[in-house]
């Protein structure tokens, strides 16, 4: 597994351009994240945020409840291991 430092999280290029509504709320979901997880930063919170955000909208999901997926399933650590086998996120 990677060290968390050595992790880039980029949404993929699209035209979408995001509203000034979804920008807050993204900002807010991240700022809670922060507080909420306090190994994640902030930087790190708007990245996964931006990522979710993103793959929510093109997938017509709501992005607070992937979100919420993200936080019960992983509690935001990327190093997050299932009994499955599922890694991450």
């Amino acid at each position: 597994m990677l060290p968390m430092e050595n992790v880039v999280l980029q949404p993929n290029q699209s035209n979408s351009v995001l509203s000034y509504e979804d920008f807050i709320e993204k900002e807010q979901a991240a700022k809670a994240i922060t507080r909420k997880y306090k190994r994640v930063d902030y930087e790190t919170a708007m990245q996964v945020t931006s990522l979710v955000y993103h793959e929510a909208r093109t997938h017509k999901l709501d992005p607070k409840l992937v979100l919420a997926l993200v936080a019960t399933e992983s509690s935001f650590n990327p190093n997050s291991l299932s009994n499955k086998g599922a890694k991450g996120y």
